[in-house]
C-alpha cells in the first residue's frame, strides 16, 4: 500500500458516507492552488524526486494536479470538515 494513494481504496459515496457518520461534515476537495502544490508534493515524492530544486520548481502545479486527478479522480472524493 502506498500511502498517498490510499484514498483509492474507497468509492467516493462509501467514503463519504463513513465521514458522515463519523461526525464529519462531508464537503469536496478545493479546486485552488494550494491544493495543487499538495498534489505536486506528492506525485513528485513517489517519484523519489523529494527535494525541491530549480528543476522541481519550474514544474507547474495545475497541469500536475489535473493530470493525477484524470488518472485517479482525486476530486471526486470527499474531504472532512469537524461538524
Amino acid at each position: 500500500m502506498i500511502p498517498e494513494i490510499h484514498i483509492s481504496f474507497f468509492e467516493p459515496e462509501t467514503l463519504g458516507l463513513a465521514l458522515r457518520a463519523s461526525g464529519f461534515r462531508r464537503d469536496r476537495i478545493p479546486s485552488d492552488r494550494g491544493f495543487d502544490e499538495i498534489i505536486k508534493f506528492k506525485v513528485l515524492k513517489n517519484l523519489k524526486l523529494r527535494r525541491l530544486n530549480v528543476l522541481t520548481d519550474l514544474i507547474s502545479a495545475t497541469p500536475l494536479a489535473a493530470a493525477a486527478d484524470r488518472k485517479v479522480h482525486l476530486r471526486d472524493h470527499p474531504v472532512g470538515w469537524a461538524a
